[in-house]
């Protein structure tokens, strides 16, 4: 039986609105496995983002338990949850989230520095050779293609080898060849990495190459054939 790297048990996520509740998701029940790709799809207000920031410990659910790498995140106080990020979860926003006042060696050498691993810049250095941007070392986002930025944001939730990589969109915002690159690029890390692979697109083609797709309906998750 494979290692569970993520697991939801009834997890809603609501909120007070002047029309009353709402309700994003709507008890989830879902178990990632360890080395899987899985392609979630589904409609603009579906709930997918909430989702994966839920699975990253970034939003609390309402009620419901979620686990990642064995550990219940609600036991979790704020220091251990951002060690648990650090160290067993990769992030990879439509949006990149480079930090603009560090080079792309720096932005890759911060989840590297902040777990006080040695030879940082050097992990960092090969990180950045291996999604082809040894030439872009020192670097500002501001000087980086659309697609460079991804690929430093993709070096950095990779680096240290995430149990679990989730990916929100990680195309939306650039144009059909760098979307291509950054897309062959990822499924190579997260398989050269053995990470567990949590791809939001609303992509069909995309979804099509993970092992496994659901479909997000509504707030509700569903398995798709």
């Amino acid at each position: 039986m494979p290692e569970t790297t993520l697991e939801m048990q009834g997890v809603r996520v609501d909120f007070a609105a002047p029309q009353g509740r709402i309700e994003v998701l709507k008890g989830i029940d879902f178990q990632a496995y360890s080395k899987e790709r899985i392609g979630i799809v589904g409609s603009s207000g579906a709930g997918k983002t909430t989702f994966m920031m839920v699975a990253a410990g970034l939003e609390q659910p309402s009620s419901g338990s979620v686990q990642v790498a064995g550990q219940s995140l609600s036991r979790l106080d704020e220091r251990a949850m951002t060690r648990l990020r650090s160290d067993h979860i990769g992030i990879v926003f439509q949006s990149f989230h480079l930090i603009a006042s560090m080079t792309a060696l720096e932005n890759v050498m911060i989840p590297l520095e902040f777990a006080g691993i040695s030879n940082a810049d050097i992990k960092a250095r090969d990180m950045l050779a291996e999604v082809g941007l040894q030439h872009r070392f020192d670097h500002y986002p501001s000087q980086l293609s659309g697609g460079e930025q991804q690929r430093v944001a993709l070096a950095r939730a990779v680096v240290r080898a995430p149990k679990l990589l989730l990916a929100d969109e990680p195309t939306g915002n650039l144009d059909e060849e760098n979307g291509a690159m950054i897309i062959d690029t990822l499924f190579a890390l997260s398989e050269e990495k053995g990470t567990t692979l949590l791809l939001i697109t609303h992509d069909h083609a995309i979804a099509e190459r993970c092992g496994r797709r659901v479909l997000m309906r509504d707030g509700v998750l569903q398995d798709m054939a």
